[in-house]
């Protein structure tokens, strides 16, 4: 009987022991979970502020608070969309060789070259060149009508 006693006192000691250090290591994973966690509220929010900053054409600061957000963990269906919205807003502030740079870089994020151009068109919108504007969206509007795809795409007077 004393035998069987030390035999469970030694087994709950390493499952114990076990236990401890698969706590410790996991604690660790944990704390780095939580640090990702937060900065991708933290991007969520940068994101959503730049938004509500870019419908009320706020550009500057507009264009910082998604530069903060693709900087962080912003999802990555956010992305493109967040790069696109930066865009506008740097051809909006007059910065068109960034922004181009910029559209090149989240093209391949972009759900088919009809929105690349749309997203080109609009920067040329918000830098006040209207011409290259339409030039960009009749590309989108054609390519849209071959491949048979419905987006809505501005217009340009």
């Amino acid at each position: 009987m004393k035998r069987l006693h030390e035999y469970r006192t030694s087994s709950r000691f390493v499952i114990h022991l076990a236990l401890c250090g698969m706590m410790f290591f996991c604690g660790c994973g944990s704390r780095e979970a939580v640090r990702l966690a937060d900065e991708r509220r933290s991007s969520q929010s940068a994101y959503d502020q730049a938004t509500a900053l870019f419908n009320e054409e706020q550009f500057e600061s507009a264009e910082r608070l998604y530069a903060e957000a693709l900087s962080g963990q912003l999802p990555p269906d956010m992305v493109a969309p967040a790069m696109v919205a930066r865009a506008e807003c740097l051809g909006a502030l007059g910065n068109t060789d960034d922004a181009f740079a910029l559209l090149e870089e989240c093209r391949q994020g972009l759900e088919s070259d009809v929105e690349y151009h749309i997203a080109r068109g609009k920067v040329f919108l918000r830098s006040g060149d209207q011409s290259s504007a339409k030039r960009e969206f009749g590309t989108a509007r054609s390519m849209a009508a071959k491949q048979r795809i419905r987006v809505q795409i501005p217009s340009v007077r």
